[in-house]
């Protein structure tokens, strides 16, 4: 059997060095593209607000893992600059100082949040965490899993010796899994997203041919405010969630949920200096057919997200949007 392999590299919780989680955001934004653009480079630090948001949502428990898919880089350099962010105090957004490892797989790197990734592996391993949407070939449309080893039983096994490699005392360790796993689901489970697409690739031609004519996009968008707007704002241990009616309009952003820590409507046209950010930390689909039966997975994990009030120490506001997209003339097919 061919196998594929992943590489795990820890990075140990910085216990040295502690700053106050409020003082972080502002920090963060003015010395974290000078640290990006030493260990990554140049061309990356284009991209370094968006990278600073991606970081804080693992570092705070938002998302297990983040994608470094802005451009090419490798395990040494993400290890390097979480590195440096510790030692500048720019992380740690929790009253527990984080714990991160990075990932290596098939040319992509993940920086992870070690805890929320254990348990998010585990509870999807046990069926209670991730949906499935079945999109091979063989179907004729697209069906809804609850169960991911419903497909492939080796996604349980790969889950597990994950979990395992991150207890245990080595610093760097390696996970070998089937060839035929499918790479598409394995990177959007780590990831966290609460449905992935899965299809066969037990033969070389056995891809996905869905034909699909409207999908449901959801996008959860992070908000971080100026230093001025920061610290004017007034935080409350409760997060209101808004729910707004839903409309099946084409290219058209409907807010479903809005997490707030002030407990008012964010008014993003409020504030337009440079420090302000708006950003996409998680973006997902599900086709419009399986958006009724996939909304309790998506309720289920926006609620979990409710659950690390740290978030707050990093964004003002977090909002899930909800687009139904249409194909314009012709229904298209998702590629990977």
């Amino acid at each position: 059997m061919s196998m594929c392999s992943l590489q795990i590299f820890k990075i140990p919780p910085s216990h040295d060095v502690y700053t106050p989680a409020e003082n972080i955001p502002l920090k963060i934004i003015s010395e974290g593209r000078k640290c990006i653009i030493n260990h990554l480079g140049k061309t990356l630090g284009r991209y370094s607000k968006q990278i600073i948001c991606d970081i804080l949502a693992v570092d705070c428990g938002i998302k297990p893992s983040f994608l470094f898919d802005y451009g090419c880089v490798k395990a040494k350099q993400v290890i390097s600059l979480i590195q440096d962010l510790q030692t500048q105090q720019l992380l740690s957004t929790s009253s527990r100082p984080c714990s991160y490892i990075v990932l290596a797989l098939e040319g992509d790197v993940l920086l992870c949040n070690t805890a929320i990734l254990q348990s998010h592996l585990l509870q999807t391993s046990q069926g209670t965490r991730t949906a499935i949407i079945d999109i091979s070939k063989s179907n004729s449309q697209a069906k809804l899993l609850e169960n991911i080893n419903q497909v492939d039983e080796h996604f349980a096994i790969t889950f597990q010796q994950i979990i395992a490699s991150c207890s245990d005392s080595k610093e760097t360790c390696e996970v070998q899994f089937p060839a035929s796993l499918n790479l598409t689901t394995l990177v959007g489970v780590l990831l966290g997203y609460p449905i992935v697409y899965w299809f066969s690739r037990s033969n070389e031609d056995d891809s996905n041919s869905l034909v699909i004519d409207s999908l449901t996009v959801f996008k959860l968008n992070c908000h971080l405010l100026c230093r001025q707007c920061h610290n004017s704002q007034e935080k409350s241990s409760e997060i209101p969630i808004i729910k707004n009616e839903q409309k099946p309009l084409a290219h058209n952003n409907l807010p479903l949920m809005c997490l707030q820590s002030s407990g008012e409507k964010l008014k993003t046209s409020s504030c337009k200096c440079k420090e302000t950010i708006t950003h996409c930390i998680y973006s997902y689909s599900v086709p419009e057919a399986l958006t009724s039966m996939a909304l309790s997975y998506v309720e289920s994990w926006i609620q979990d997200i409710n659950h690390f009030d740290s978030w707050q120490k990093c964004y003002h506001c977090l909002q899930l949007h909800q687009n139904i997209v249409y194909a314009p003339e012709e229904s298209y097919s998702i590629n990977f």
